[in-house]
């Protein structure tokens, strides 16, 4: 029969077996999971740059369209003396949402 010692030492091995076993285990699932976070990272990372070009880009646009009506209606003055035309109104109002002169837009919690 084998002694204490010998019974102790090989329960003892095997417990230790069981928990290297488990600790590689969890190391490997947390890497699996580490990968997967960075490359959902880099996705966003990737999205959040096309929103930031694209947000530059529209203000640039949005620029130039506020130094051209500037510039047209300086070299125009007439133009920003008349009232729109109620045709140009509405044809600009099917395009962008936007208020009927002298009509009060509701707040936006009202809506």
């Amino acid at each position: 029969m084998p002694s204490k010692l010998t019974v102790t030492a090989v329960f003892l091995i095997g417990l230790l077996s069981v928990a290297l076993y488990m600790a590689i285990d969890i190391g490997t699932r947390a890497g699996a999971e580490r990968d997967a976070l960075r490359g959902e990272l880099a996705k966003a990372n990737t999205q959040l740059d096309r929103a930031r070009k694209g947000a530059q880009r529209a203000a640039r646009e949005a620029q130039e369209a506020r130094q051209e009506l500037d510039y047209a209606l300086k070299s125009n003055p007439a133009w920003s003396a008349e009232s729109v035309p109620a045709a140009v109104v509405d044809s600009l109002c099917q395009r962008i949402r936007c208020t009927k002169p002298g009509s009060v837009p509701a707040p936006a919690g009202e809506r």
